[in-house]
């Protein structure tokens, strides 16, 4: 075999098992690493919590082997924008409809204030945040309205990686409040064994989260499929059984 010939045979076999990779990222599945008790990295280095197991039932209904991949927020959205695998647990916005393609809403999340007992405020709406020091996730949409209101630059965000930060920084007078998931937010103050914050009463908005592919990928189809497999797994007492086991209903 010559030079030549053997680069060919070589550079087509490279080809191939990149093909072969991008071919199988509709089986990879990000989740968010720091979002218990929906998504999180468990102390194996492994996906647990609602979003992976519910993903990893609906492709086993499916016939379908997936991976499910816990990685930093703004990290998996990178990815997924590239078309490099799909995000569980996403929530809809102007911005994020002109990328993805979503499926049937998986679940609804509560998203709520959570402050200081010896430091409460009023909320009645976004207006009541202003001039105020709010901790969030970094990266996170918390939906349009908020996003819209963020822009305004009326109040003062810091972003961190996880809850568990944030409330940290509620807890050192850092910040006046922070902004959470209802489920998520119990869990971390669990955790932190921490008795001195509230949680407000009105709620920021409740936010449907969803399954979502890149367009570049081109996966209607397939969501198509998903969706039919959701609506028929959430009659089943395995949904049941999973919002009881992650203390959802």
């Amino acid at each position: 075999m010559g030079r030549k010939q053997h680069c060919k045979l070589l550079l087509l076999a490279v080809c191939m098992c990149m093909s072969a990779l991008y071919a199988n990222e509709d089986n990879v599945v990000y989740v968010d690493s720091s979002n218990p008790p929906f998504m999180y990295l468990d102390k194996s280095k492994q996906a647990a919590g609602f979003y992976p197991e519910l993903i990893q039932q609906i492709f086993k209904k499916l016939d379908k082997k997936v991976s499910v991949s816990p990685l930093p927020w703004k990290r998996l959205l990178q990815y997924s924008s590239q078309g490099k695998g799909a995000v569980a647990g996403i929530y809809k916005n102007k911005k994020r409809l002109l990328i993805y393609d979503y499926s049937d809403a998986l679940f609804t999340e509560t998203i709520c204030i959570y402050v200081r007992k010896n430091k409460p405020f009023s909320f009645q709406s976004l207006k009541d945040l202003s001039g105020r020091k709010i901790a969030v996730i970094r990266g996170w949409s918390y939906g349009d309205e908020f996003d819209a209101f963020k822009q305004k630059k009326l109040m003062i965000l810091f972003e961190n990686s996880s809850d568990e930060n944030n409330f940290k920084m509620l807890a050192s007078k850092r910040v006046d409040a922070v902004i959470a998931l209802k489920s998520s937010a119990s869990t971390t103050l669990k955790k932190l064994k921490m008795n001195t914050v509230q949680r407000l009463k009105k709620p920021i908005t409740l936010n449907p989260t969803y399954l979502v592919f890149a367009k570049s990928v081109n996966k209607k189809a397939f969501i198509l499929q998903f969706n039919k497999a959701l609506i028929a797994n959430k009659k089943t007492d395995a949904w049941k059984k999973l919002l009881t086991k992650w203390q959802l209903n």
